[in-house]
């Protein structure tokens, strides 16, 4: 996990700043239920139209900052296995071939190389 804060501390950055928007956005459902329920039962004096462009606008909200994280954690997973795997390449190379005994060095690098 080091290579990976050391190599994108800004995507990493985004993706926690990200998460706790969401998780702000998921929590505050049930504001957006609450506020309904008070509009079904006249305890509210928003109009009913009024409330039909709240609940839209939260949806879209939340659908954006969804995909966005969504889009940032597969990023973040695609690039940190490609760093891995660079990594693991790179120290299985600079070994010598008579080291690996049960396998040949091209099994070994086959492995990574999926």
């Amino acid at each position: 996990m080091k290579y990976v804060i050391r190599t994108y501390p800004k995507q990493i950055l985004l993706f926690s700043v990200l998460s706790v928007i969401l998780a702000i956005l998921n929590v505050s459902n049930a504001l957006v239920l609450q506020l309904m329920m008070n509009v079904a039962t006249k305890k509210s004096s928003l109009s009913y139209s009024f409330l039909v462009l709240i609940v839209i606008s939260y949806i879209i909200i939340n659908a954006i900052f969804y995909y966005f994280q969504q889009y940032n954690s597969e990023y973040l997973a695609k690039k940190s296995i490609s760093l891995y795997r660079n990594i693991i390449f790179e120290r299985i190379s600079a070994q010598r071939i008579s080291s690996f005994t049960k396998k040949d060095s091209g099994e070994y690098i086959s492995l990574i190389t999926f």
